[in-house]
């Protein structure tokens, strides 16, 4: 969400600045601030504004540091799927293929 954002669905719930600043439990000016793009949004304050102007969790704006996933390449994921004990495809199985084509899998 970005401050535009805030704005509108503050307007959507049909509700004022002071009144939205009430349920919020923040003051009138730093909603304003907010609304203006002057203060970062906290992740407390976006799921408290979630349920106050009845939004959609999908809004949420993702939380800093949230997972990414990472390319790997075949070595590494083999060695990390090992380290689970992760048994492996019984096709790729050492004994399940000739030992020419054991290593293309």
């Amino acid at each position: 969400m970005d401050a535009r954002q805030f704005r509108h669905a503050r307007n959507q719930a049909g509700l004022s600045q002071q009144q939205a600043a009430a349920e919020l439990g923040v003051s009138q000016s730093y909603l304003s601030m907010l609304e203006k793009g002057q203060r970062r949004l906290s992740q407390e304050l976006a799921r408290r504004m979630v349920q106050v102007y009845k939004l959609s969790p999908v809004s949420l704006p993702p939380a800093q540091g949230s997972w990414q996933p990472k390319m790997t390449d075949f070595e590494h994921l083999a060695a990390d799927l090992a380290g689970l004990g992760y048994p492996g495809s019984p096709i790729c199985g050492r004994d399940a293929l000739p030992e020419t084509q054991v290593n293309s899998c």
